[in-house]
Formats: structure tokens, C-alpha cells, sequence
């Protein structure tokens, strides 16, 4: 019998895989945290449930496409629930709020990047690192130090 109630689930059912009493709650968790998290955020959330059962059913969920996968500034992986259709990160290097966005201008990048490389591109992925609305509104300001991603133009003084 295939649910219809939660499309996450219905995702799993399609591909054959058993909705367990601890992938329900791990679910259910993820479900109720929508702007980001760790695995050991979900993790300590469900004392019930063991660590490796929350990181097998995100893995899982990773590759059946319900999960995306984001890398904060120290590298540490953070998850948010993956939107339909093709979409970007907004990711605050405080707080680790993740947002989704749409807009994307690399239509004209493509073809010049695909002429330079020789080759076709499949895709792409973008991560803009910011601090959030609410971070800013606590009186937060930039980090000093920003090791993975480039300082744009605005605040280095720099020309590109």
C-alpha cells in the first residue's frame, strides 16, 4: 500500500524502500526542521532512535533526492529539505540557516565557460555564504575569517 499523505515517504515507497517506525521519526524531524541542519541536530532530538539509524536514513534520503547537502564555512555538512526544480543556497555562516533561492544568471556564463573548457558542462552548483536577516538584527557582524569562499567586490575594495 503506497502512501499518499507525505510525498517524502511516497518517494521512499516508489523505490521499494521499508518506512521503519525510526525512519518515520527521523522523518518527522527533518520534516519539522525546514531552514537547515546537522545530523547531530536530528540526532539529539531523538533519544530513542540511535545515531547510526539518523545518519543511514539521511544518507538515504540524500540519494533518493529529498535531502541537499551544503557545506558550511569550517566544512561541516549541513542538510535541507531539496525543493522541486532546480535551486540554490542561501546559507548563513553564523546561525546555519539554509534558504533556498531560484534566481540564477549563469545562462550566458555556460556557453563561454563550455568554450574555454572544451567540453559540456551538466550542471552546476551554487552556495552563496551571507549572514541572515535575523543574525544581523542581533547585532552580529562578518567573521574575520572567511577560508572557503571569495569576498566579493563590495566589501574587499577588490576589482574583478
Amino acid at each position: 500500500m503506497r502512501s499518499t499523505a507525505n510525498p517524502v515517504i511516497g518517494k521512499l515507497e516508489e523505490r521499494g524502500l521499508r518506512i521503519t517506525g525510526p525512519r518515520r521519526e527521523v522523518l518527522a524531524a527533518i520534516l519539522d526542521t525546514p531552514h537547515g541542519f546537522s545530523a547531530d541536530t536530528i540526532s539529539d532530538r531523538l533519544p530513542g532512535v540511535g545515531r547510526a539509524t539518523v545518519y543511514r536514513t539521511i544518507k538515504l534520503l540524500l540519494q533518493v533526492g529529498v535531502l541537499c547537502k551544503v557545506a558550511l564555512q569550517d566544512g561541516a555538512p549541513r542538510y535541507s529539505l531539496d525543493p522541486v526544480g532546480h535551486h540554490h543556497h542561501l546559507v548563513c555562516v553564523r546561525c546555519g540557516t539554509i534558504s533556498d533561492f531560484r534566481q540564477c544568471n549563469l545562462d550566458d556564463l555556460e556557453p563561454r565557460l563550455e568554450a574555454a573548457l572544451g567540453g559540456q558542462l551538466l550542471g552546476h552548483r551554487l552556495e552563496v555564504y551571507s549572514l541572515c536577516g535575523e543574525c544581523r538584527e542581533q547585532g552580529f557582524s562578518e567573521p574575520e575569517r572567511r577560508p572557503f569562499y571569495h569576498q566579493s567586490s563590495a566589501h574587499s575594495g577588490h576589482e574583478h
